[in-house]
């Protein structure tokens, strides 16, 4: 990269929660090595909010995934002036964090003298810089450092990040208050999934509770995301509502806020997983074994983990292979024995 002034960097990533957290050491490795340059980031409309408080972003450009389904010459034209506005701010540098047509037109009609994205991919002629790292090739962590990393320049910390806004350390406060929850002494369990078949089954969750409610000191606090709130209907309608708190959150940020204050997390393999290996929680997630090799980077303090095997009954997927004992048994070693 040129080094004679300022830079303005442009960085898109437009996957989900999980590799925007997993991304963060490659951020913040870039905005250690150019510090007077301007670091801008494109995401997913929905996760503007969660990004804009990094210390390392100068500033977020959202974009509408909508758009990507859409066809038609008024989602041509909303294209065209997505593009035109990457182009009106000038980067001097264009990184896509992951291969895709949309985001190599990017790269090239912004007008950023380096273009720099993974190798394969379609259009690849239009980046100047290409590397060779493929997805599920590496641990996501190295991959997404690898696109950033150059000459004998290398990432120093593998330690994600999130931000927490403290309006919303605030409202924490108040909710943990207002439901009778302790600070740091809650566990909360999240039992969704993007993918169905990461998803271990509602009766071995509603198990674990009925069990961690007998013979725990601790209350359940019961996450459901846009995505997950008939798993966490059918949970919760076995529990009297003093024991087992439900938060139905449309807030990453708020989201991360209940879980940093939390004992324990207790997790499918997700980005809410990936969430609280950022800030620090401990967790305990229930992994498909297939995805070990790519998604298995944290250390063994703060995250363990249970595999099983994603299994097909049917018109049914599910994450199968852990019984509710071991996980039981698993989540009173971390939150520290029974009664």
């Amino acid at each position: 990269m040129p080094m004679n002034r300022p830079l303005k960097i442009m960085v898109v990533n437009t996957k989900f929660l999980g590799d925007l957290i997993v991304s963060t050491p490659a951020l913040r490795f870039l905005k250690e090595e150019y510090p007077s340059s301007e670091l801008i980031l494109i995401v997913r409309k929905e996760y503007r909010k969660a990004f804009e408080n990094f210390p390392y972003i100068d500033r977020i450009i959202p974009f509408d995934t909508e758009l990507k389904h859409k066809k038609g010459l008024r989602a041509l034209k909303r294209g065209i002036d997505f593009i035109l506005k990457l182009r009106k701010e000038k980067p001097d540098v264009f990184i896509a964090l992951h291969p895709g047509d949309r985001l190599a037109l990017w790269a090239y009609f912004s007008g950023a003298i380096l273009r720099i994205a993974p190798k394969k991919q379609t259009f690849s002629f239009l980046l100047n810089k290409k590397i060779d790292v493929n997805e599920d090739s590496i641990k996501y962590i190295d991959y997404y450092n690898r696109i950033v990393e150059h000459g004998n320049k290398r990432v120093k910390s593998n330690t994600t990040e999130f931000c927490v806004p403290d309006e919303d350390v605030l409202w924490a406060e108040k909710f943990i208050d207002e439901n009778g929850l302790e600070d740091g002494e809650f566990i909360t369990v999240h039992p969704g999934a993007s993918e169905k078949s990461k998803v271990w089954q509602l009766d071995n969750y509603i198990e674990l509770i009925e069990k961690l409610l007998a013979e725990c000191n601790k209350k359940i606090l019961l996450l459901a995301g846009p995505q997950d709130e008939e798993y966490c209907n059918i949970i919760s309608e076995n529990f009297n509502e003093k024991n087992l708190v439900v938060y139905k959150s449309g807030s990453v940020t708020k989201s991360a806020a209940l879980i940093k204050k939390s004992k324990l997390l207790i997790d499918n393999d997700t980005g809410t997983r990936h969430l609280g290996a950022a800030l620090g929680v401990k967790i305990l997630a229930l992994l498909p074994e297939d995805n070990l090799d790519y998604w298995n980077f944290y250390d063994g303090v703060n995250h363990a983990f249970i595999v099983g095997k994603r299994i097909k009954d049917g018109e049914k997927s599910y994450l199968g292979g852990i019984d509710v004992e071991t996980v039981f048994k698993k989540t009173v070693d971390l939150v520290g024995g029974k009664r």
